[in-house]
């Protein structure tokens, strides 16, 4: 009997899987590989002098630039999707059944690789050259595309489903991150914002400006890669995923899953509007006061605030009171008691 046609736990007698569909991880797949394309395609044809601490030039200075772009955030967003991924793939197997321990292995695998992201200093604001330490996410990262596409391969993509008034919040929100992050799309693609036709006078893109304590002056917003931007990806990708928490029928991992999304969601916002607020208004002299980098983890009053907000993200919005269970998802629940919309 094909796969997709095996009934198990997870699955119908018509061989849909009632498990987390995959549309909006293949979705943040895409906008991710998007934006790998224009960051080699600009780190290759800029020279260095133009970019942000990377000395590397040409195609191998891209392909260095992406590298790193691999791992943050790359790698981030990677340890959700696969969360997904396990619950939708793994749901077409008998429990504790010899299969399912052999198809989880490469899931185990993808996550430990790309949560060699954690290790202290595998990648600095600092020097954003690629090094050899780098290759281990950025192989978590195309293990966890092709485990993906396995699963889809195995038991389709499932459905979108309908649009819900959470679903509404979550476009709008998503749609407001990316137009504030207007000026680093700009400098991801090598064209500053400022030659954008309506948009251009809205911010500050390469115009020189200085910054409090230090005279030279310097483009507002470089050109190349910004963790503003990575923040809006996170962000995005929060949203996205955040979806499918009510499908998830393993409650440990559906509340790991909705905790991880929640960090995700206010870490990517907190690094998005740190990058903005130092571009955009310290450096127009409005203030002298920027806000606090939260890019790093440590012990600090801004992460410590930065987990509290987390963690009311969770109670409030991501988190299921009554999710799936294997019997409920056997007999169709589509979720309808579940707090995420």
């Amino acid at each position: 009997m094909g796969e997709r046609a095996a009934v198990s736990s997870g699955a119908t007698s018509t061989g849909e899987v009632r498990a987390p569909g995959l549309v909006e991880a293949l979705a943040v797949w895409a906008l991710f590989g998007l934006h790998l394309v224009a960051v080699f395609v600009t780190y290759a044809r800029l020279p260095p002098a133009r970019l942000y601490n990377v000395s590397g030039h040409g195609l191998a200075g891209g392909a260095s630039r992406v590298l790193v772009e691999l791992n943050f955030p790359t790698a981030l967003a990677a340890i959700a999707i696969l969360g997904l991924v396990a619950a939708r793939w793994l749901a077409t197997l008998p429990a504790r059944s010899a299969a399912r321990r052999r198809r989880a292995a490469p899931l185990v695998v993808a996550c430990v690789l790309d949560a060699a992201i954690f290790w202290p200093g595998i990648v600095t604001q600092s020097d954003l050259d690629a090094r050899w330490i780098n290759a281990l996410p950025a192989l978590g990262v195309a293990l966890s595309v092709g485990l993906t596409l396995a699963a889809v391969g195995a038991t389709g993509r499932g459905r979108l489903g309908p649009l819900t008034r959470g679903d509404r919040v979550r476009l709008a929100f998503a749609l407001v991150m990316l137009f504030f992050a207007l000026p680093w799309i700009g400098s991801d693609l090598g064209i500053p914002l400022r030659r954008w036709p309506l948009v251009g006078s809205l911010f500050l893109s390469d115009q020189l400006k200085t910054e409090p304590g230090n005279p030279v002056p310097f483009p507002a917003v470089h050109l190349g890669v910004h963790h503003g931007l990575d923040g809006t990806l996170l962000v995005i990708t929060a949203l996205a995923l955040s979806r499918q928490l009510g499908r998830i029928g393993w409650p440990r991992l559906r509340t790991a899953l909705a905790l991880y999304l929640s960090l995700m969601l206010v870490y990517g916002f907190a690094n998005a509007a740190e990058d903005f607020e130092d571009e955009q208004i310290v450096k127009r002299g409005w203030t002298t006061h920027g806000l606090p980098s939260v890019l790093q983890p440590g012990p600090t009053l801004a992460w410590a605030a930065l987990l509290l907000v987390a963690a009311i993200v969770y109670v409030a919005l991501f988190r299921v009171r009554s999710g799936f269970t294997a019997a409920a998802l056997a007999g169709g629940d589509e979720g309808r008691h579940s707090r995420v919309r």
